[in-house]
């Protein structure tokens, strides 16, 4: 499939990263741009908490993090927000995503592993605007992409 420029750009990021695919998930709108429905913004990832752990030693000069945010570690030198599997999701979404099947519900593009577009669906449907982030009109626009999108397609969802 031919891409954006930006989406290319953080598919190249993730690559290059040479993370363990079996320790990481792209999170929320990624996967809408994989299936060419929107371009991608920043990389949001959900991680297991071993690679979590290694990420904070390893690149400890090159982030920020916040725990008021929904995703604690931010990225200097690349456009990656993540946070640990379960914690964050239990901690900014209690209740939302059955945790039992969750990280195990995903599809590989491009040797990238994306959580289900349903799961993005529900993240969309259910964030508010908060102090950090106004989101509310964004999601609106996505929750329609998405609905389109599954009129025709089923993949990824």
């Amino acid at each position: 499939m031919k891409y954006d420029k930006q989406t290319q750009k953080n598919f190249d990021i993730l690559h290059n990263l040479n993370w363990p695919t079996d320790e990481y998930r792209v999170f929320g709108g990624g996967i809408m741009s994989a299936l060419g429905i929107k371009p991608w913004r920043d990389i949001d990832l959900i991680v297991s908490e071993d690679l979590y752990e290694w990420i904070k030693k390893e690149y400890k000069h090159d982030y920020w993090y916040s725990e008021e945010t929904h995703l604690p570690i931010h990225f200097d030198s690349v456009p990656i927000e993540l946070g640990p599997f379960p914690h964050s999701l239990e901690h900014n979404f209690p209740h939302l995503y059955n945790l039992d099947t969750f990280w195990d519900e995903y599809v590989m593009i491009e040797n990238i592993p994306f959580i289900l577009m349903r799961n993005t669906l529900m993240y969309k449907l259910h964030r508010k605007n908060s102090k950090f982030v106004q989101v509310e009109e964004k999601d609106k626009s996505d929750v329609d992409l998405i609905t389109e999108y599954v009129k025709t397609n089923s993949f990824g969802f």
